[in-house]
């Protein structure tokens, strides 16, 4: 639920339909939706469902719609007695759910009529859902489902239109679809819109989901293949068909090409293009007057310049655990040298999309370009701290996705140079536990198709093209559009690239679990994706082999116990240190890796940057980094204790008081910095220790329950440990 943009508040209103009463205090839905939360309010409209979403109850009327729950507290018998095609007036207090502005608890309520016309469905396309149509009823003409099968409980499914733009569908228990088939042609598409932490839509019934015309797409527009100077698309369609092909270039020019074959698969490859270079095309199917346009897709090039792959962990890695040379780094302290002459090296531009960053020595590096010369944007995460752009930092930044997290981590340098273009991406925030502690890992690409992708994510969210942003222009999560070429070589291998929520990343994960032949190991801070769960627990019930570690095991909705049931062979990350990894090896041969959590959260509504790369040295490196990571876990009882000068511990006791313990030879000041799960600073201070043992009171306060870190720095040496503890809150 989000504000309307549109409307005015009425001061009275009319209409008990059929009764011809006038009930002073009703509104039309569209003035109510616009009182604060805890009103009482009390509108009339055409019920648009009924048992079949449940409980719950979306009506509308001339002005908009709204969602009715009967929570406790409600008057009696509202789920039971009013179903769909009833005209009702009905009182409830606006609260929000997860989103969705509802009527909870519905405190009175009168059906005045049954059997009532249905509100004409309003016709848009998938952007254009917005509060506009929440709760309301909406028609969307040749979409496609992008997962075969069967309908089952409780999942989300994705759409997809004509114009590349998807949309989840939601699908309840004891819906009446329920292991029905999932169509696999394109549909119009009747569907009351809806909000769980992101908009979804709900169907009611097959009647929601009627065929298309005479000639629709069977297989989505996609790009299959590429050169320096070549795109090779392949589809198709229900029925024989030719083709007709609208290709924009970055400039605006607009061109086109016929395909005069008459087939119901094409395989068609474009000429003459320019190297590294993102086209639009739109393949629209011709049948003799029927002319329909198929998904829009963007596309790129082959560079010219060959690309390089390098691979970057913050920790050690075992060597005999995959195949393939030794990866780049191995260390906090490689990885931040990195990074740092990474931007040392750029000569005309350098762009940071990051969640986190206290690192004052990346800004200073960034600092030092922009006084050179450079031009230097960066975007930044609005829910988080960022204490290394306090003060603010000579070049522009903006913050951005008040509603979820900017959750991205990548670095594009020289995006118009061809052989200095280069992407820096991965799984880790810019702080110092994250480079230093956890467990994480950084790609280094060298490759102006990729970089040009990533400046075209980027300049979405920074709402221009120029040095300074344009906030009014600026698209953070369920606003950003699929604008981004998907496929790419780089030395030779074959690279996909997805930004969440635009591009549906789980979709493509869940692709490459679907098609692992021998086995997988993965590591990941969250596991909370039903889907992905059932794939990997189907595969290892076929005879391929599983292996992972996640972090966060008791995440609501975590997997761990799921995946342990389907006989999957997966740890708890027990360490103290936050296994921040997000990656995937499938059949040494394939990396699925990147900021994205596998979670609803990071597919619907964050911002997120992940990779495919199809290279088998790339995916014994990562290997070699599971290995390592797997072997601590299944070798060891106990806690790693860090080396070093100084030791400690951390306890919690009752009633709830934190309580470190340092053991040092010599008397010195430790800084200390409370963190939570996601690595951003909630509280710090220092403490003095004295030679031998002792125990410091550390005062948190209001804190909320739940998992932190304290880090710990010695003020004389810089060494830096890092615990974990639970807050009882």
């Amino acid at each position: 639920m989000r504000p309307v943009s549109s409307g005015l508040k009425l001061a009275l209103t009319l209409l008990l339909v059929g009764v011809g009463i006038l009930c002073w205090g009703q509104q039309p839905i569209q003035a109510a939706r616009l009182e604060a939360l805890g009103t009482s309010v009390t509108v009339s409209g055409t019920v648009l469902n009924g048992q079949e979403l449940g409980s719950i109850r979306y009506l509308q009327d001339a002005t908009g719609g709204i969602a009715a729950f009967p929570g406790s507290g409600s008057a009696p018998g509202f789920a039971a007695q009013v179903q769909r095609g009833d005209s009702i007036v009905v009182t409830g207090v606006l609260v929000d759910y997860n989103g969705l502005l509802e009527l909870s608890p519905v405190t009175s309520f009168t059906v005045i009529s049954k059997g009532v016309l249905l509100p004409q469905p309003k016709a848009i396309s998938f952007d254009w859902v917005d509060d506009t149509y929440e709760s309301a009823l909406v028609h969307f003409e040749g979409v496609t489902f992008l997962q075969p099968g069967f309908f089952a409980a409780n999942k989300q499914y994705s759409l997809q239109d004509a114009t590349g733009e998807q949309m989840p569908l939601f699908i309840r228990s004891g819906h009446p679809l329920v292991g029905k088939a999932i169509p696999t042609g394109a549909l119009d598409l009747t569907a009351i819109v809806s909000d769980f932490n992101g908009f979804q839509l709900l169907v009611r019934d097959s009647a929601d989901l009627k065929p298309a015309g005479d000639l629709y797409f069977t297989r989505l527009v996609r790009q299959t293949d590429l050169s320096n100077q070549t795109l090779t698309l392949s589809w198709a369609t229900n029925i024989p068909a030719t083709a007709r092909l609208t290709i924009e270039d970055p400039a605006g020019s607009v061109f086109s090409d016929t395909v005069t074959q008459t087939a119901l698969e094409h395989t068609f490859q474009l000429d003459g293009l320019a190297p590294a270079t993102p086209y639009i095309i739109v393949v629209t199917a011709v049948k003799d007057a029927l002319n329909v346009p198929g998904n829009k897709v963007v596309a790129s090039t082959e560079s010219e310049v060959p690309g390089t792959i390098d691979v970057y962990f913050n920790q050690p890695v075992d060597p005999a655990g995959g195949s393939g040379p030794a990866p780049l780094s191995t260390s906090g302290d490689e990885i931040l040298d990195a990074l740092v002459s990474l931007i040392q090296e750029a000569g005309s531009t350098v762009d940071v999309s990051i969640y986190n960053i206290n690192e004052a020595a990346i800004v200073q590096a960034l600092t030092v370009a922009h006084n050179k010369g450079v031009r230097v944007r960066l975007v930044a995460a609005s829910s988080t701290s960022n204490s290394a752009l306090e003060p603010p930092p000579p070049f522009p930044v903006i913050y951005g996705n008040d509603n979820a997290l900017m959750h991205n981590k990548f670095v594009v340098v020289d995006a118009e140079v061809a052989d200095k273009a280069a992407v820096f991406m991965g799984s880790m925030n810019f702080t110092t536990p994250m480079i230093f502690s956890h467990p994480n890992n950084m790609l280094l690409f060298r490759d102006q198709a990729l970089a040009r992708a990533y400046t075209l994510e980027f300049e979405e969210m920074w709402g221009a093209s120029g040095a300074f942003p344009d906030e009014s222009l600026a698209r953070f999560g369920s606003d950003k559009r699929d604008n981004t070429p998907h496929l790419f070589r780089i030395g030779g291998s074959l690279v996909e690239s997805y930004f969440s929520p635009s591009d549906n990343t789980n979709v493509e994960i869940l692709h490459e679990i679907q098609a692992m032949e021998q086995d997988m190991a993965f590591a990941l801070l969250t596991f909370t994706k039903d889907d992905l769960a059932d794939a990997m627990v189907e595969k290892q019930l076929l005879g391929r082999e599983v292996r992972g570690i996640i972090d966060n095991i008791n995440d609501n909705g975590s997997e761990y116990n799921y995946l342990l049931a389907g006989g999957v062979n997966v740890v708890d990350h027990a360490p103290t240190t936050i296994l921040h990894h997000k990656y995937a090896v499938l059949d040494a041969s394939r990396v699925v890796t990147g900021s994205h959590n596998w979670s609803n959260a990071a597919n619907q509504v964050n911002d997120e940057n992940t990779v495919i790369v199809h290279d088998s040295k790339v995916a014994g490196q990562f290997l070699q980094e599971f290995e390592a990571r797997w072997s601590e876990l299944s070798t060891s009882t106990e806690e790693p204790r860090s080396p070093g000068t100084f030791q400690a511990l951390v306890a919690v006791e009752s009633p709830a008081g934190v309580w470190l313990r340092t053991s040092v030879s010599t008397d010195r000041q430790i800084a200390w910095q409370i963190l939570d799960a996601m690595g951003r600073p909630v509280d710090r201070g220092s403490v003095v220790a004295a030679s031998g043992d002792q125990w410091h009171a550390l005062s948190l306060g209001s804190l909320p329950g739940g998992v932190y870190l304290v880090s710990l720095q010695d003020v004389l040496s810089g060494e830096v440990q890092t615990l974990r503890f639970i807050w009882p809150g």
